[in-house]
C-alpha cells in the first residue's frame, strides 16, 4: 500500500505552547513530508492552532476536551465526539498526546474499531502534588487506556521504567522515542548584538534564561527567588523569564521592582533568545524530559535544572551543566553563579550539551522512530506491508 493512502489522526488536549504541542507539530510534519495523510484534532483555540492549520492535512475541533478536566460529564462528551470523528473518516491510526486526550481518545478508537492505536507519554497526570486517592483513579484509567493500546511511546527512559514498576504497561507494549527538535531553526544569522539590541540588553550583560509555562508545575517562583540571590552577588545580569500561564499576575507583582527580571510572555522568537542566553535554567517540580531544556542543549548553553524525572538522563551534574534539588532557590543560585563567573566552563559545558543531544533529539530521527512503529503495527494489524 502507498503511504498516501495510510490515514492518521494526533489527537491532542490542547494547542497551547508547551513541549507535548511541539512534538506533536513536528511529529505531523515530518510524517507529511514521508507521505502520509495526517489530521490533528484537539480543543479548540491556543496558541499554536494557527501552525496547526498550515501543518495539519485538517484540524479538527473537541470542544469537549476544553474543559481539560476529571468532569465525567465532559469526559463522556469528548469520548462521543472524537468517536464521531473517527466513525466519519475512517483511520487506520489514531495517535494520541496528553493524558486527557489519550484516555478519551483510546477509548473512542477501540470503540470505533481503530485498527492502530498509539499513544505518546509526555508527562504522567499524577506528581508529587497529586493526592493519593486522584493519583490511583488516575493511574487505574492509565492502565484501562493501555490495554486498548498497541504501542505506548515515552519520551525519556524514566517513564518507561515507571511505567513497567507501576504495571500500566507491559514492557512489550513500550518504546522509548526522544522528543526531537528542528536544527534548521536554530540557524540564526541574526547577530548576538542586534538581538540584544532589539531586547534593549547592553552588550556586555549576561543572560539567564528559563523557558516555561508559568504554572505550579514549572514553579517560576524560585527561579525569581535565585535571580533575587545572585542580583546580590554579580551585577550586570539580565533575567529572562519566557512564557505565559496562569501565574503571570503573581510573578509580575513579585518581579516588578526588580528592572533586571524580565517577564517576555509567550515568544515565537525563542531561537534568538537563546542564543543570546549565557545560562539556562529550570525549577520544574516535576518534568518530562524538558524540552526546554533539549533545545537550550542544542544551543550550546550549560544548564542547571533539577534532578528529577527524565533531566538526569540528558543533563550530566558537572559535565554538561548542573543538576540541583527541587525547591532550592540557593542551590540554583550558586551554580548559576559559577558558570557565569566562569566563561571558559560555559563553553566547555555547552558544547558537551550539543554534543549530548545532537543528533539523538533531532526530528528526523524521531519521525522515522515514529514511522517504524506505525509500519510495525500496521503489518501486525492489518497486513499491510511497505517493502
Amino acid at each position: 500500500m502507498n503511504k498516501e493512502n495510510i490515514k492518521i489522526l494526533h489527537l491532542i488536549t490542547s494547542l497551547d505552547g508547551g513541549g507535548a504541542q511541539d512534538n506533536t507539530l513536528v511529529t505531523i510534519s515530518g510524517l507529511k513530508e514521508k507521505g502520509y495523510h495526517v489530521d490533528l484534532a484537539a480543543a479548540p483555540g491556543g496558541k499554536r492552532e494557527a501552525d496547526a492549520l498550515k501543518i495539519a492535512d485538517n484540524l479538527f475541533f473537541i470542544k469537549a476536551l476544553k474543559d481539560n478536566s476529571l468532569s465525567l460529564l465532559s469526559n463522556i462528551i469528548a469520548i462521543y465526539q472524537i468517536f464521531r470523528l473517527l466513525k466519519k473518516n475512517d483511520y487506520h491510526i489514531i495517535h494520541t498526546h496528553s493524558s486527557l486526550a489519550g484516555i478519551c481518545g483510546r477509548i473512542a478508537a477501540k470503540m470505533a474499531c481503530i485498527p492502530v492505536i498509539i499513544h505518546t507519554v509526555h508527562g504522567f497526570p499524577f506528581h508529587e502534588l497529586t493526592g493519593t486517592l486522584k493519583k490511583n483513579i488516575l493511574i487505574a484509567f492509565e492502565k484501562l487506556a493501555a490495554l486498548m493500546s498497541d504501542c505506548i511511546i515515552t519520551v525519556c527512559r524514566l517513564h518507561l521504567e515507571e511505567m513497567i514498576q507501576r504495571e500500566i504497561a507491559p514492557a512489550s507494549k513500550l518504546i522509548n522515542i526522544y522528543s526531537g527538535i528542528s536544527l534548521t531553526k536554530f540557524n540564526i544569522s541574526k547577530a548576538k548584538e542586534e538581538i540584544k539590541n532589539d531586547l534593549k540588553i547592553s552588550d556586555d550583560a549576561l543572560v539567564v534564561t528559563m523557558i516555561a509555562r508559568l504554572a505550579p508545575q514549572k514553579a517560576p517562583g524560585y527561579f525569581v527567588e535565585a535571580a533575587k540571590l545572585i542580583l546580590k552577588e554579580k551585577h550586570g545580569v539580565i533575567f529572562l523569564l519566557v512564557g505565559d500561564g496562569p501565574l503571570r499576575e503573581a510573578i509580575s507583582e513579585q518581579t516588578a521592582s526588580i528592572p533586571a527580571i524580565r517577564l517576555m510572555g509567550y515568544r515565537e522568537d525563542v531561537p534568538e533568545i537563546l542564543k543570546i542566553t549565557d545560562v539556562f535554567v529550570l525549577t520544574s517540580l516535576y518534568e518530562g524530559l524538558g524540552r526546554a531544556l533539549t533545545e537550550a542543549m542544542i544551543s550550546k548553553i550549560p544548564a542547571v535544572a533539577p534532578s528529577i524525572d527524565g533531566i538526569p538522563e540528558i543533563l550530566k551534574n558537572g559535565d554538561n551543566g548542573f543538576l540541583v534539588p527541587t525547591k532550592s532557590p540557593g542551590a540554583v543560585a550558586e551554580k548559576v553563579l559559577i558558570l557565569l563567573n566562569n566563561p571558559q566552563l560555559r563553553k566547555k559545558m555547552g558544547e558537551k550539551a550539543y554534543n549530548t543531544v545532537v543528533p539523538a533529539f533531532t526530528d528526523d530521527i524521531m519521525v522515522d522512530d515514529i514511522e517504524k512503529t506505525y509500519q510495525k503495527a500496521l503489518k501486525e494489524k492489518l497486513n499491510i506491508d511497505f517493502t
